[in-house]
């Protein structure tokens, strides 16, 4: 007598064979943005793959998102840290003009009288423009600051790292100089030179970054400089 075909198992109130199969997703840390698992060798270390919510068996799943945490107000301070780099940095060109103007002000007024009101003018355009981008540059250093803060708590939740140092200790050693001289770059070495890190990144990637950080960090150390010895003249 011939073997009956083996159909599956059956459908526990229809009886007849099923023609589908009841799967569980993985976690969603443990797969790709594709949807592919992500294969990771014995070595590699990362964080356990976790659900966002309690798993569920069936033919689809939709994945609970979780609720977006509050934004704290140095989230917010960090979030405008692009658009005061830029404002500054017109700022100062715009301080830059107004110093060329009286400058060339002055030279027109060694052979001929200008008067009063254009005098007044010219120095009231440096003035302004200088003040006004002293005080954005203080509140880009403190906007800067808080982004270099929040972005090493990302990269140490992200790849398990502890963090050894307090966040008020990172602000201030950030702001102040001549601390902040040497300690913005070095926060961000830290985490590129992190075995983890290493372990996860492509490596080409981390040296590429490392040796912009180290370009960066000369170009600081040279404008504070440079700053310092045109205070030194001017004064």
């Amino acid at each position: 007598m011939a073997n009956k075909p083996n159909y599956g198992p059956l459908h526990p109130v229809l009886r007849r064979p099923m023609n589908f199969r009841w799967t569980a997703k993985p976690p969603p840390s443990a797969t790709s943005e594709s949807g592919n698992t992500i294969a990771q060798s014995a070595t590699q270390l990362s964080a356990t793959p976790r659900y966002r919510s309690h798993p569920h068996w069936g033919l689809e799943q939709h994945p609970v998102e979780p609720a977006p945490a509050p934004k704290t107000t140095q989230h917010v301070v960090a979030s405008y840290a692009t658009y005061l780099l830029a404002f500054t940095a017109a700022l100062y060109g715009a301080a830059a003009v107004a110093e060329l103007i009286r400058y060339f002000t002055l030279l027109y007024n060694r052979t001929r009288l200008i008067p009063l009101p254009i005098a007044y003018t010219t120095d009231l355009l440096v003035v302004t423009a200088s003040i006004a981008a002293l005080v954005f540059a203080f509140l880009t250093v403190i906007s800067c600051a808080s982004w270099l803060i929040n972005f090493r708590n990302e990269m140490c939740h992200r790849y398990g790292l502890r963090e050894t140092r307090s966040t008020r200790w990172q602000f201030i050693a950030t702001v102040l100089p001549p601390m902040s001289w040497f300690y913005p770059p070095t926060l961000l070495a830290e985490l590129i030179q992190n075995p983890r890190v290493q372990s996860v990144r492509n490596p080409a990637e981390l040296h590429n970054v490392l040796s912009r950080i180290k370009q960066w960090w000369t170009l600081w150390v040279l404008t504070w400089l440079f700053a310092r010895k045109y205070h030194l003249a001017y004064c």
